[in-house]
């Protein structure tokens, strides 16, 4: 084969012979079907998949013994695949040292979300996990958490398969095995916090969750990126936040008074250089604390993300232009700042509009220089 395949592609190189691209380059393998019965017998699927070697000879010979076997009734060769694929439980303390060093900053939410996942098919061997499998997990969720979090859980589960084939640990397909099975996620209207809700929250907040609030509708952090900021991080000379975001991204966050004030007072009670802690330990969420707040004050259907999206609307109403919220955000694309906002087609159709009067002029004023120079002419 000389096409080059994205990792972790495939290609259909001859009749039941296929090639997969891994990080260890190109391996072949086969596909061959066995009798329902023999299948139903073994626990497995009729359809068979071996990743046999690198070469294609190798595996057009694999296929032909398999064809043959299977032509004999002979399926002792399926004992040699028993216990070698291991359950998910099995494979989950390999996943999470692996996650642990390339997902640094969100490998705890992994294994917040595997919980679910390993308590309905921990006990499964990868190779059988099937898209009835996957259906039944959704199931099994409906009712106790939305179809956002079942998402995240099934891209989880995705991915755990994929750094699992990856690793030639398995043949699966993962690509076809999650077609058209993410649920629907309605859209959210866009929420922001009104002033009057403002002044309700950090009434009802105790301390350090109405110091996070402030600082995010006054510099528009993520929660996340509040709970890590550390003394170093507050240049008050420079009246500027370093702030760690996403993806190891780093970026600076002017200060304004009030967010100024906020960080002295934090920074003047910090312990192991953490600005927020809480019985001697950094507080790494405060979700309980949120909702309590929430709750005391009477503000309904509130995310705490709804404070960083009011930030940003706030600053566009006051005129600050797109692009420097979206640096002040921190996001890649203004594409994403805009959906952020809720920038629609109206909102941008109303925008141009503003510019009827003077493109209404422009044409008299133009014509009328135009005529004086004739006639001076």
């Amino acid at each position: 084969m000389t096409t080059k395949l994205k990792r972790g592609a495939y290609k259909w190189v001859d009749r039941g012979v296929y090639g997969r691209q891994t990080s260890n380059g190109m391996r072949y393998g086969i596909s061959y079907v066995i009798p329902a019965q023999i299948a139903i017998d073994h626990g497995i699927s009729r359809e068979r998949r071996e990743i046999v070697g690198s070469t294609i000879t190798i595996a057009r010979l694999r296929r032909a013994e398999r064809i043959t076997q299977v032509d004999a009734g002979d399926f002792s060769f399926l004992r040699d695949f028993q216990g070698q694929v291991p359950t998910l439980d099995e494979f989950w303390p390999d996943y999470l040292a692996h996650a642990k060093t390339t997902k640094k900053a969100s490998w705890g939410t992994d294994v917040a979300r595997s919980r679910p996942l390993l308590a309905f098919m921990g006990r499964h061997p990868m190779d059988r996990i099937t898209p009835w499998t996957i259906d039944q997990y959704k199931i099994s969720r409906d009712g106790q958490v939305g179809p956002r979090t079942i998402n995240m859980e099934l891209q989880l589960l995705r991915h755990m398969l994929n750094c699992a084939r990856d690793w030639d640990i398995i043949d699966v397909d993962v690509a076809a095995l999650f077609r058209k099975k993410f649920l629907h996620v309605p859209e959210r209207p866009i929420r922001t916090l009104s002033d009057d809700e403002e002044a309700r929250l950090l009434a009802a907040a105790v301390d350090h969750v109405a110091d996070v609030c402030t600082l995010s509708l006054h510099m528009g952090l993520r929660m996340k990126e509040i709970l890590a900021i550390e003394i170093p991080h507050c240049r008050f000379d420079e009246r500027i936040l370093a702030v760690l975001g996403k993806g190891g991204r780093t970026r600076d966050v002017p200060m304004n008074t009030t967010s100024e004030r906020v960080l002295r007072r934090r920074v003047a009670g910090a312990k192991d250089g953490a600005l927020f802690h809480w019985g001697g330990a950094r507080i790494k969420r405060f979700y309980h604390a949120w909702y309590n707040a929430l709750e005391r004050a009477g503000i309904d259907d509130l995310d705490f993300h709804d404070l960083r999206r009011s930030f940003g609307c706030r600053l566009l109403a006051a005129g600050v232009d797109l692009v420097t919220i979206q640096k002040l955000y921190g996001h890649k694309s203004i594409q994403t700042t805009m959906l952020y906002l809720g920038v629609t087609s109206q909102s941008k159709m109303d925008a141009v509009r503003r510019l009827e009067t003077r493109v209404n002029l422009a044409p008299s004023i133009a014509h009328g220089e135009t005529r004086a120079k004739r006639e001076g002419a």
